[in-house]
């Protein structure tokens, strides 16, 4: 009967803040030998449906049925919480919660969760253990080094990495035991506390209550709201106050019982410690040069030095395998890929391969995503430097069939525009091919002058015509007029079928194909910008304002992209409608014609 000789006061509150309902539980069990806190954060869409309360009786009762402070029955506490909102309610798929859940036995204890709900214990002035929330925010600012109070306010602090609900295998954080004594306090709480109360002045407040819980959760809850937020989440708050452990009245014996045991095996665990001693000696060693190598590797990335940067990330990735830190692994390959993919591209570009640098940057450019956006800026100017040296051998290129066909202006126009592109970009090699194909083109000219001036005048004409329409389509196609440059190019394409050219109708059916699926690109683009302004309409619909607007905004950036005045001003009076709202300038009920709901 360790609660009769043990005293544990709780209290908590639990409030919807300037929510239209209140999707966070809070419950606690004290049974005869162990007692279990749990509190549970809803983050699903659905009105009609609480995730966390579904969640936390799920643990309370799992908890009841088989009362353990083992690790494996926390981690089994959590997973039956987890499967029980695909049960519970299967229409709903999108019921998630983040849960943390505390189980003691009045003189340790252990806490398990998931997602961004917090677990801190305090010993007078100390904090002793807080949890880690599975949220991008909380990896971006521990790996930086930053305070975990910054947290709050990180744009990503709700993108979880780890909830119930979750569609992959879950896998609870859970705890060692901790010791608890006298005069300990430990607290659970959810967002809404955590976003509007710094963790230096929730202590402070705990602190201040006089060992008294009602009066902590009273404290806390009167300086967030003394605070003049105008935004507050649903916040909930437990605080348990460990007035006294539970001490075993045998336990002098038991210890006697124990070294019995202990001592002949204190001697073999030595011998034993001192091997793993080595061992994990060795495997820090492996860590620090792990540590050491992907830095390294990072500020090679950063200074532009590829190939420094990927035998530095492969020697971190090996030693990652080496002690075994998948997650570590993972991360560093990222950054390895983004480095092998500027490489293999740089390899192109300097064997004059420019369409395969130009895949190759593009690659990068993607890769570079997952690898927190370095090497963008190099990548842009690699990607702009390729496509100039593409488009000074296109010139050329075109240049020398126009020239095979006599069509000597319009050649010196390609020719003369690839020389003054190379010489801007330095372009050595593309600068002399082009000087050598104007003289050759000269030549050539001189040559074929005296030759049938009738016929070839005839000819010249047309080709001048159809180059012409190429030109215009070129043009056209670059500023972003694909029907214009649609129809210069089949116009195009019919003068070089009456001159039964070949050769130009296969690169004009080129620029076509080009024209066709930056067509469909921007069909797709627009598409996207339709489904963001319908989703826009959803979330208005529903009183969620500030993401409809997002969403609208989303829309507009494609819409302006893609020169779609009648879409802008649409998309613009449903933004400055949505902002009439927020602004406070106009009721939700003009907006959407219907009472408010729940953002």
């Amino acid at each position: 009967m360790r609660k009769q000789d043990a005293q544990f006061n709780t209290a908590f509150l639990t409030n919807e803040g300037s929510q239209l309902h209140n999707k966070d539980y809070f419950r606690f069990v004290e049974l005869d030998n162990l007692a279990c806190y749990i509190i549970a954060d809803g983050i699903e869409t659905w009105q009609d449906v609480n995730s966390a309360q579904t969640a936390v009786e799920a643990v309370a009762a799992a908890f009841i049925e088989h009362p353990s402070i083992g690790r494996g029955a926390v981690a089994r506490y959590i997973r039956t919480a987890h499967m029980s909102l695909a049960k519970t309610h299967r229409n709903h798929e999108g019921m998630r919660a983040s849960i943390t859940v505390v189980v003691t036995d009045y003189a340790v204890l252990r806490y398990g969760y998931v997602g961004n709900t917090r677990f801190c214990l305090y010993r007078g002035e100390q904090l002793l253990a807080l949890s880690a929330d599975h949220s991008l925010a909380w990896a971006i600012i521990d790996r930086q080094g930053l305070p975990k109070d910054r947290v709050a306010q990180h744009k990503e602090r709700t993108n979880l990495s780890r909830y119930l609900g979750q569609k992959d295998y879950l896998s609870p954080q859970i705890s060692r035991k901790i010791k608890l004594k006298d005069g300990d306090m430990f607290a659970l709480f959810t967002r809404g506390i955590w976003e509007n109360c710094r963790q230096y002045d929730l202590q402070v407040s705990l602190a201040k209550a006089e060992r008294d819980p009602q009066k902590a959760v009273e404290i806390v809850e009167n300086l967030i709201l003394d605070n003049g937020i105008k935004h507050i989440d649903n916040y909930t708050l437990a605080a348990i106050f460990v007035d006294k452990v539970f001490v075993d009245p045998n336990r002098a014996k038991k210890v006697k019982r124990v070294l019995q045991i202990i001592i002949p095996l204190l001697v073999i665990m030595i011998v034993v410690g001192i091997v793993l001693y080595v061992f994990h000696a060795k495997w820090q060693e492996n860590k620090r040069n792990m540590d050491q190598h992907y830095q390294s590797g990072i500020e090679y990335i950063q200074n532009d030095d590829y190939t420094k940067a990927q035998s530095e990330l492969d020697q971190a990735y090996q030693l990652a395998l080496k002690i075994k830190d998948t997650s570590k692994s993972d991360e560093i390959s990222q950054y390895r890929k983004l480095a092998e993919e500027i490489i293999n591209a740089d390899q192109q570009f300097k064997e004059s391969n420019y369409q395969a640098a130009e895949q190759g940057y593009l690659k990068a450019q993607n890769q570079s995503r997952y690898a927190d956006l370095l090497g963008q800026s190099y990548i842009d100017r690699q990607l702009k430097l390729t496509a100039d040296y593409i488009i000074v051998r296109d010139d050329i290129g075109l240049g020398d069939m126009l020239t095979d066909r006599g069509y000597f202006p319009q050649a010196k126009v390609r020719y003369t525009t690839a020389r003054d592109v190379a010489a801007e970009i330095n372009d050595q090699q593309g600068r002399q091919q082009a000087i050598s194909a104007l003289e050759a083109m000269d030549k050539k000219q001189e040559q074929q002058a005296a030759q049938q001036a009738a016929k070839d005048k005839e000819r010249s004409q047309k080709a001048l015509d159809a180059v012409s329409f190429i030109a215009q389509g070129d043009e056209a196609y670059q500023q972003g007029d694909l029907v214009n440059a649609k129809l210069y190019y089949f116009i195009a394409k019919g003068k070089y079928a009456e001159l039964n050219d070949e050769l130009v109708i296969g690169l004009i059916n080129q620029r076509l194909e080009q024209v066709e699926q930056k067509q469909q690109e921007n069909d797709a683009r627009l598409k996207q910008a339709d489904e963001y302004v319908s989703a826009g309409d959803q979330y208005q619909d529903s009183g969620n304002y500030e993401e409809a607007k997002k969403q609208y905004i989303l829309a507009r950036a494609i819409y302006t992209e893609l020169n779609q005045p009648i879409k802008l001003y649409d998309i613009q009076a449903k933004i400055d409608a949505v902002n009439a709202y927020l602004t406070g300038a106009q009721p939700s009920e003009q907006l959407n014609g219907q009472t408010n709901e729940q953002p």
